[in-house]
Order: C-alpha cells, then sequence, then structure tokens
C-alpha cells in the first residue's frame, strides 16, 4: 500500500463568494515496495458548506514550491507562483480549477518580487513584478483570463 504522506506548506486564497478555499501544498511519502521517496505540488479545494476537501492539480514534482497568490471570486481560476531550485524557474501559472487545467504561465525568471490579483468577475488577472536586474522598477501585466493572454504590458 502506498503511503498517502503528509501534507506541509499551506498559502491559500478564498474565492471572492467565499464558498471555495483554496490551499497549496508539498505532500511527501514514500513507496514501502522500492523505498523511493516522492514528492508532489497539491492544490486543494474546501467547500464552505460541507467542508469536503478535494484535492486537485496534484503534480510530482522534487524541487518546486508553489504559492497560491489568488483566486477568482467562484474560485474557477487560482493563480500560483511556481519555483523551480533544480530548473531555476520562476512562473506565475493560471490554473482553471473546474478543468483541472494550466491556462497559462508567465516566465518571471528576472523577477525579484512578483504579485498577482484577479478581478472580482474573474475575467482579468494583473500581475506586477520588479526585474532583477532593474531595481526600483516596475512592470504590470493585464492579462486576458479565458484566453491566459497578455492585453497590455507596461512599465
Amino acid at each position: 500500500m502506498r503511503d498517502t504522506g503528509t501534507l506541509v506548506g499551506g498559502f491559500f486564497a478564498v474565492s471572492g463568494n467565499g464558498q471555495k478555499m483554496i490551499v497549496n501544498g508539498h505532500r511527501r511519502g514514500s513507496d514501502p515496495i522500492t523505498n523511493q521517496s516522492w514528492n508532489e505540488v497539491v492544490l486543494s479545494e474546501w467547500d464552505a458548506d460541507s467542508g469536503a476537501k478535494i484535492d486537485k492539480l496534484v503534480r510530482r514534482k522534487e524541487s518546486v514550491s508553489q504559492t497560491v497568490l489568488a483566486a477568482s471570486g467562484d474560485g474557477q481560476y487560482v493563480v500560483t507562483n511556481d519555483f523551480d531550485a533544480v530548473l531555476k524557474t520562476k512562473n506565475i501559472h493560471l490554473w482553471d480549477m473546474t478543468r483541472d487545467a494550466l491556462v497559462s504561465a508567465f516566465d518571471m525568471r528576472k523577477a525579484s518580487y512578483v504579485n498577482a490579483a484577479l478581478s472580482a468577475d474573474g475575467k482579468t488577472l494583473g500581475i506586477a513584478f520588479m526585474e532583477e536586474s532593474k531595481p526600483g522598477s516596475h512592470t504590470v501585466q493585464i492579462i486576458d483570463v479565458p484566453s491566459g493572454k497578455v492585453r497590455t504590458k507596461g512599465t
């Protein structure tokens, strides 16, 4: 029997309507047969009325840390900041929780500080960041959520 692991960490966002809480964490465990350890990045969704928890968007990764930055008003879309220590990548990921799918990824490797927010209707994502090579600079991207396309980019 496979060890289900222990969920550690946890940043969260609450949907605007208060019905869902999205929590991220890492679940670690080991396979008793192969003695191999494993690490999963997990986004879990809790329903406010029933208290039911659903693990969604489980990805097997050894070196990724993930932070939930925002959730749309209805909890359909979630924005995470993902850092892979081995690959040296930093990305903002826009997830569709109803389809358990990545909508879009935005490369933030050059950013030293990143923040994001979703509009109340969940149709617009704003990402603000400061580039490491340009202290004091600020860049903003406005993204159409359903398509994942950048509408506006300004500094």
